[in-house]
């Protein structure tokens, strides 16, 4: 297993080449099983999504970026790890133990792997993880400051979390999940910080609340169907998303936070299939243009949105789309940067 000192040590021969100042914040909001084609920045044609399209605008939308995995473990692992989700043998979802042993599988990332908050954490930055982990729990599983996190509360994880038995609970998720983001981030503002921001939307099984709806009643199934429709459940919970996401951005700028801050948006994997029968409504997303949907290998499963903005150092307005790159850079992309800055200034 690599040395992290040792990791830190090698990199000291190339801090010259960054200016003195104090390292940059990390804020990495990801959605969950949100689609290529589900932003208005994307195309999207219907669902209103101002405050992600703006954040678009101010940094850069890259159309060719892949997940490591088509659900949602696979995924995170390669987050968290820069290696690919195999080297771990996470193959699919953690679950209930005896179908994680079926499947070949551990029941929780091995908590002694190198990982992103890890590095940073050694390099000075204050480490949080709020909303969805899904990277094993039961009993047992390691809770989140095992892997790094100083501050964490969460959803599929052993750990401090959130009284589900609201029945709108997924829906108002986002904002209990950016609450505690902002407390930290206010509580940090004073040094460099990394927080993971991981939503359970739109993720199934959605129930949004008659607020959300209401500014999707066009979509509102006609005559006497007694049921709401896939596509205004749908829309409105990526709303809820976009609108959640838009007070933790408006709250940086606020805190003056906004210039030295690189914050990052992308899904685990593309949109649910309307076939899932505990999760038809979430089957409204969209792949964009391409061939398959979540738990598939073919682009629509993997190809996903990636926003990134960080003021000075990302070019504002633009669209890559000849980038390709995957789940597995986000470590060194981040790592690097951050504790070459760090290690100038300690």
């Amino acid at each position: 297993m690599p040395d992290r000192r040792a990791f830190l040590s090698a990199l000291a021969g190339a801090a010259a080449a960054f200016p003195q100042q104090r390292p940059s914040n990390v804020v990495f909001i990801l959605a969950d099983d949100l689609g290529w084609g589900d932003l208005g920045c994307y195309g999207h044609p219907h669902i209103r999504t101002p405050n992600l399209d703006r954040l678009a605008g101010q940094g850069a939308q890259f159309t060719q970026f892949y997940v490591n995995g088509s659900v949602c473990s696979p995924t995170r692992s390669a987050f968290m790890t820069g290696h690919f989700p195999a080297r771990h043998r996470v193959h699919g979802h953690f679950a209930e133990h005896k179908l994680n042993e079926a499947r070949s599988m551990p029941d929780w990332l091995d908590p002694s792997v190198v990982t992103l908050p890890k590095l940073l954490k050694d390099a000075g930055y204050a480490t949080a993880h709020f909303g969805k982990w899904h990277l094993g729990s039961g009993p047992g599983a390691p809770e989140p400051h095992a892997y790094g996190f100083d501050d964490y509360r969460t959803v599929n994880a052993n750990g401090p979390g959130w009284d589900q038995r609201d029945r709108f609970f997924r829906a108002r998720s986002t904002e209990l999940i950016v609450d505690e983001t902002i407390r930290f981030v206010e509580q940090n503002r004073s040094r460099p910080f990394y927080v993971n921001v991981w939503s359970l939307l739109p993720h199934a099984t959605l129930d949004p609340t008659e607020e959300q709806l209401k500014l999707y009643e066009r979509y509102a199934p006609a005559g006497q169907v007694p049921h709401k429709g896939a596509t205004q459940i749908f829309y409105a919970s990526v709303t809820a998303l976009d609108s959640a996401v838009g007070r933790l951005l408006k709250r940086l700028e606020e805190l003056g936070l906004t210039q030295n801050t690189l914050v990052l948006f992308s899904s685990d994997n593309g949109p649910e299939d309307m076939e899932i029968r505990n999760a038809s409504h979430s089957g409204a997303g969209s792949a964009g243009p391409f061939r398959g949907r979540k738990r598939s290998l073919y682009e629509g499963g993997v190809r996903v949105p990636l926003l990134a903005r960080w003021p000075g150092r990302i070019q504002t307005g633009r669209v890559d789309d000849t980038s390709v790159w995957t789940g597995v850079d986000f470590l060194p992309t981040i790592s690097k940067p951050a504790l070459l800055s760090a290690l100038i200034t300690s």
